[in-house]
């Protein structure tokens, strides 16, 4: 079976999340530092680049070879990564995907903040919903478990930037010392930040008033979008 592909081959599949144009995959695998070996072909030079995609890529591509792709969300449709400057449909607004990843567990540091993707939202969906602007959106992938069963690993994180400060008990995304987090903040009457996880076998955190500056919220966290 097929374990390496060029990225025209991983455009033409469609894969849901990922950039539907071979300029966006050049984006990405360079980013991510895919490992690929050169074949014969009609390319610069006479060879092509055949990719190996990471285990979470392949689990997709195995899909498409079955023809059961997970859907897009109704309220979402990916939009290719080369055109970030591209008109949304009708009635839908872009928000950025960054290759950036929100830790759930001990904390991830953040290696990159270049937009791979875009998804368009309904606008409608955007302003009834969320009761927020398209411009304060953006999208990051979680890691870890730390916030099981609510998210899990891999799960695509839509964050509302304008939210800067912990008003209501909600999962927010925040820095610490470099490394983006997603955890449950509750602040409490005295001020005091109480940071949780969903996960029983993670403790909590408590931050006096005083120390409460110590974290920088990012944004809040208002939907998020899983495969199957």
């Amino acid at each position: 079976m097929k374990q390496r592909f060029t990225t025209k081959e991983l455009a033409d599949m469609k894969l849901p999340g990922y950039p539907g144009t071979s300029q966006g995959w050049d984006k990405l695998v360079k980013l991510r530092g895919w490992e690929f070996m050169e074949e014969h072909g009609r390319g610069r030079g006479g060879l092509r680049r055949e990719y190996t995609p990471p285990p979470d890529v392949m689990t997709l591509i195995e899909a498409y070879r079955r023809g059961d792709l997970p859907e897009t969300p109704k309220h979402a449709v990916r939009e290719p990564a080369s055109k970030p400057h591209h008109k949304a449909p009708d009635g839908f607004v872009l928000v950025p995907r960054y290759d950036v990843e929100g830790s759930m567990g001990n904390g991830h540091v953040i290696h990159s903040e270049q937009i791979v993707d875009h998804l368009a939202f309904r606008a409608e969906w955007v302003r009834t919903e969320l009761g927020t602007s398209s411009s304060s959106l953006v999208l990051i992938s979680a890691v870890g478990d730390s916030m099981e069963p609510t998210l899990r690993a891999h799960d695509l994180l839509l964050i509302d930037r304008s939210v800067t400060s912990v008003k209501h008990d909600a999962i927010y995304a925040f820095a610490v010392d470099g490394e983006l987090r997603i955890k449950r903040i509750q602040r409490l009457m005295d001020g005091t930040l109480i940071v949780k996880s969903d996960n029983a076998n993670y403790g909590e955190e408590r931050l006096p008033p005083d120390q409460s500056d110590s974290i920088n919220i990012i944004g809040r966290v208002v939907w998020f979008g899983r495969r199957m």
